[in-house]
């Protein structure tokens, strides 16, 4: 993402605090929730526990289930991701 980007380290810190800041917002609390919902839905059909709609398939299910927990996920992610240290320019030995 880094190449695509191109951002700072400064940028990167400065984006995980906006993620971080969008991830305790209230509004995304309750896409998590709805998205916790639907996943417990979706988990429940792929069990056998609840019956499949008219037209739903097995594998319809399980890549609608990996989506949402794609989307539900996706902030923590990218917090992780712009936290990590860039593994194509690392830090610079000041030795060499």
């Amino acid at each position: 993402m880094d190449a695509i980007l191109d951002i700072t380290t400064e940028e990167k810190k400065a984006r995980a605090a906006a993620l971080a800041d969008l991830l305790n917002h209230p509004g995304w609390r309750v896409i998590a929730e709805e998205l916790g919902a639907d996943i417990a839905i979706t988990e429940a059909k792929l069990f056998g526990e609840a019956p499949l709609a008219e037209g739903e398939t097995v594998e319809g299910l399980r890549r609608e289930r990996i989506d949402r927990l794609e989307l539900r996920d996706l902030l923590k992610n990218l917090i992780e991701e712009y936290g990590e240290e860039d593994a194509e320019n690392p830090a610079q030995d000041i030795y060499d």
